[in-house]
């Protein structure tokens, strides 16, 4: 679990859940190791599915024990769209677990949208009515973010640390950033900063308008027994 904070307030607003492969000797593998392998092998949503699932069953734990708990956000990829069933399933199981749906987000990138478009803004549209909030991951990355943002409902829009790194170097950057965030919001759509390293980065997104952060200034990613008793 990585933590998302508000600037503001310094506290704890949501997590984002990330997975970790270790190899035979106990060596940890990072996602950009391993994700392109399993896209390209179609087994994607083999690791999708555990994970949410495994989330699935934390949550439960933290309902059981009654535990203030933030929104959390899980990473989805285009495949897990395009699976027949994939979507009913998880949702069949948070219904089982009876966990908050409002309590789930899915983090998609603009890449989810390369290719069958309108099938998966129907599939958005219908978890958003089941219940679950969805964000647009990366922004800033690729060509085509603002082209999807106009047509998919997404509840958070969060902005790539390049992206804002590379906005914050510059007097032009910085408008660019103050007016992005600004649109957003005024059209309802709740913003998130990555990456954010250092106070001075930190008070220069503040200042821009963005109140919501997640990065190594607040904390790493962390083992989810660590997240419970650090934070819940």
């Amino acid at each position: 679990f990585q933590p998302k904070f508000a600037i503001d307030t310094q506290q704890l607003i949501g997590a984002e859940v990330l997975s970790r492969i270790y190899d035979s000797e106990g060596n940890m593998m990072l996602p950009s190791v391993y994700i392109p392998v399993l896209e390209k092998t179609g087994l994607i949503s083999h690791l999708d599915d555990y994970v949410i699932r495994h989330l699935i069953d934390e949550m439960r734990e933290w309902e059981e024990k009654q535990l203030d708990y933030p929104v959390i956000s899980v990473n989805m990829s285009r495949v897990d769209f395009i699976e027949p069933d994939f979507l009913k399933k998880i949702d069949e199981y948070v219904e089982e677990k009876k966990v908050p749906k409002s309590k789930l987000e899915f983090e998609l990138t603009e890449t989810t949208f390369c290719e069958n478009f309108q099938l998966i803004v129907e599939k958005i549209e219908w978890l958003r009515s089941q219940g679950y909030r969805i964000s647009m991951d990366d922004f800033g990355t690729g060509y085509n973010s603002l082209d999807v943002l106009g047509t998919v409902s997404v509840d958070v829009v969060k902005f790539d640390r390049a992206f804002v790194l590379h906005s914050l170097k510059h007097p032009k950057g910085i408008k660019l950033l103050r007016g992005l965030i600004q649109m957003f919001q005024n059209i309802n759509f709740e913003i998130i900063c990555e990456g954010v390293e250092t106070k001075s980065e930190e008070e220069l997104v503040y200042r821009c308008g963005c109140n919501a952060v997640q990065g190594f200034l607040y904390d790493k990613p962390i083992r989810r027994n660590d997240f419970v008793e650090k934070y819940l």
